[in-house]
């Protein structure tokens, strides 16, 4: 008898936000990681790349209008 197909939960061991910088992962790396993943994972890694920002003294990037933003802007005219 073949079993089903079940998708299994690997657990898989999240490094913290030190073992990160020793590998010489940016923090924004690790918030790309974070994207790959949902839930509870995704939100340790958030929170890990939030630690590691803080103790290399990166900035995240995280701009208030980003360099996609295809919204045309009102020209400025000489008066």
């Amino acid at each position: 008898m073949s079993r089903p197909n079940k998708r299994r939960s690997i657990a898989t061991p999240i490094l913290t936000a030190a073992e990160f910088q020793a590998q010489g992962t940016s923090a924004a790396a690790v918030l790309s990681i974070a994207n790959l993943h949902t839930g509870e994972v995704a939100a340790i890694l958030r929170k890990t790349a939030v630690q590691l920002a803080r103790s290399t003294g990166e900035h995240l990037g995280r701009r208030y209008r980003p360099s996609n933003d295809n919204c045309r802007r009102a020209a400025r005219r000489a008066v």
